[in-house]
């Protein structure tokens, strides 16, 4: 998802309310371990745009920052200023 013009503060909130969104659904798991429900892994990234900037770099960030919501229990949003 891109945002255009969002501060932190507000990436912050819709990540989590992304997260909270789901788990309401209570979407059934199946045989999963994790957890009953599906549930979401979100990173976030921002970033002022320069000229020498990639949209790589950004994407590259969300992900590692995605694994680390995964690695941290998974069910949430994580997100480094």
């Amino acid at each position: 998802m891109v945002l255009p013009g969002i501060q932190a503060k507000g990436l912050k909130v819709i990540g989590e309310r992304l997260c909270q969104g789901v788990r309401d659904l209570k979407i059934s798991h199946g045989d999963a371990v994790a957890a009953p429900y599906v549930t979401l892994s979100v990173g976030g990234a921002m970033t002022v745009p320069r000229v020498d900037d990639g949209v790589i770099n950004l994407i590259g960030i969300a992900d590692r920052n995605m694994y680390q919501a995964k690695a941290r229990g998974r069910n949430q949003f994580v997100f480094h200023e």
